[in-house]
């Protein structure tokens, strides 16, 4: 059985829109920290002077 867009309700597409835009927000966000941020000049703003300097330091 093919359930077609006319079956499902609104809020189903919205809902799937929502964690797609998220999903990509999310992704771009983890990128920018863990790899674009290391190549860019040092900023003068904290927050991203943080992710710049932040260090992967494992636990004991």
């Amino acid at each position: 059985m093919r359930i077609s867009l006319s079956m499902l309700p609104p809020r189903t597409e919205f809902r799937g829109l929502f964690f797609l835009i998220f999903g990509c927000v999310s992704f771009s966000g983890f990128f920018y920290a863990a790899i674009i941020s290391k190549f860019l000049p040092p900023s003068d703003n904290a927050l991203i002077s943080a992710v710049q300097n932040d260090r992967l330091h494992c636990c004991r």
